[in-house]
């Protein structure tokens, strides 16, 4: 393609010399060099990828729904055009990712790969990378023969003894599960990955307890104008019709307190239920809590 370009603006073609460069750490590149008659040929100077049997296609941090799912769509192509390949995807945390996200990330690209694009179990694995200085998503694509897996350590998932916030997110509603909320996480498989985890480390700790915070919303859609009128009603006490009533938080908690308990098997004496007030979307807050330890403290938009 560059080579036709350079053609298209009156190059000659015995003045054109294309080198296939190898493979290059994140985005593709294309370097141009203007070489004098006589003079040095560059040399191709691909990265060396010592400790991964395969090659890094993409590497990206926070990007909206719509550009993850031009990035995603062309992991695909490139796993489908190599010879026997498999995808791997690899998520890297800031020091403040909280402790169920892996698992909800796992849960949604997952079902994202295979419900959106049309992707086979099989095709593709998603890697916990543990926490970095910042927070990155890595797409590799390497040969079926190698398991890339083995090449990462295995993050710690220690609960300590101290009071944790397991994890904090959107809440998933009747209107969420599209092609945008699939790939950023707003989903009840997304929810329910991090709740299995979260049950997990409950009953490997009987010393800890359940603390379930939940915050209604007042503003999802409306503008910086809008919302700040609302916030105002709010801080006065007054009720608006499209603000989550408490009725409406305290069903949510009840909902999931029920699920703790039926579904998982957690007794009813080690869960806690907290109204925290109201924040601009619904979310919802996972607390591990020792015996005497501090209580966590709702922190509302008012």
């Amino acid at each position: 393609n560059a080579k036709s370009e350079l053609i298209k603006n009156g190059i000659e073609e015995k003045d054109i010399f294309p080198v296939a460069g190898g493979y290059v750490e994140g985005y593709k590149r294309v370097e141009i060099w203007f070489v004098p008659e006589g003079g040095e040929i560059p040399k191709a100077t691909p990265d060396d990828f010592p400790h991964i049997d395969g090659f890094l296609v993409d590497e990206f941090g926070y990007l909206n729904s719509e550009s993850q799912s031009v990035r995603y769509e062309s992991f695909r192509s490139d796993i489908r055009n190599g010879p026997n390949s498999k995808g791997y995807v690899v998520t890297y945390g800031d020091k403040s990712r909280t402790m169920g996200f892996p698992f909800r990330f796992t849960a949604r690209i997952s079902n994202y790969l295979t419900d959106n694009l049309g992707m086979l179990p099989d095709e593709f694995e998603i890697i916990d990378g543990g926490i970095t200085e910042v927070a990155k998503t890595q797409l590799w694509v390497v040969p079926k023969t190698v398991n890339l897996g083995g090449q990462f350590p295995t993050p710690e998932k220690n609960v300590g003894n101290e009071t944790t916030l397991f994890d904090s997110f959107h809440y998933p509603t009747p209107y969420d599960g599209g092609g945008c909320c699939a790939i950023d996480g707003y989903t009840e498989e997304a929810k329910n990955a991090a709740f299995d985890e979260y049950v997990r480390l409950l009953k490997e700790n009987p010393s800890f307890d359940a603390y379930i915070v939940f915050y209604g919303q007042y503003c999802i859609f409306c503008d910086e104008e809008e919302r700040q009128e609302r916030l105002a009603f709010l801080r006065k006490g007054k009720k608006l019709g499209e603000v989550d009533s408490a009725k409406t938080i305290s069903n949510i908690l009840k909902k999931e307190r029920d699920s703790l308990i039926k579904n998982y098997g957690i007794p009813s004496k080690r869960i806690v239920t907290i109204n925290g007030g109201h924040r601009r979307q619904q979310e919802i807050e996972m607390w591990l809590v020792p015996n005497g330890g501090n209580i966590p403290s709702p922190k509302s938009d008012y």
